[in-house]
């Protein structure tokens, strides 16, 4: 039964970050975007980053969610000792993945969506996390809420993708 609900968790889970991807407009501006140092928490620099064309933006993004893909299909679950012990591999590779999506700058047409996305993106990736934890201490409850959770993001994700033009984002390989 574990093995049953573990898998269905690992498929949630693989499936799900993929689909931060949207997008279809050509308008272009420019965004300024500020860090700061961890020590002081003063602005270290500020750089404008060039809003992508759609093209760009799909570009990007696909290249992103391919690697993504790629190193969900390379990851390999046999036991439920494999969940603990793999998951937060994968989850700490998601979550480049998202800092990498966070990056990108849509164009203003398809923000909203975007920024959607990427949100639901961050949430899947900190699930993959949590369905590690839970399985490290066999909460199946926890682990089927998470399920449920994902699987509704999972589905507006993939439709927005869908809907927006990113056919390799929207795929969930």
């Amino acid at each position: 039964m574990l093995h049953t609900h573990l898998a269905g968790l690992a498929l949630a889970a693989a499936t799900l970050a993929a689909s931060g991807c949207g997008g279809a407009s050509k308008t272009e501006s420019t965004t300024a975007v500020s860090t700061t140092t961890p020590t002081t928490g003063k602005a270290a620099n500020t750089q404008p980053l060039a809003t992508l064309s759609s093209a760009e933006l799909i570009a990007k993004t696909n290249v992103i969610c391919a690697r993504v893909n790629a190193e969900r299909a390379s990851t390999t679950i046999r036991t439920p000792q494999d969940y603990a012990r793999v998951l937060p591999q994968l989850a700490a590779y998601e979550q480049a993945a998202v800092a990498e999506l966070r990056k990108l700058v849509p164009p203003a047409a398809i923000a909203t969506d975007w920024h959607q996305i990427v949100a639901g993106v961050q949430t899947i990736a900190d699930d993959t996390t949590k369905f590690g934890e839970y399985a490290q201490v066999n909460d199946l409850k926890a682990v089927q809420t998470l399920v449920v959770r994902d699987a509704s993001v999972q589905k507006a994700l993939s439709a927005a993708a869908k809907r927006d033009g990113f056919t390799n984002c929207a795929s969930t390989s």
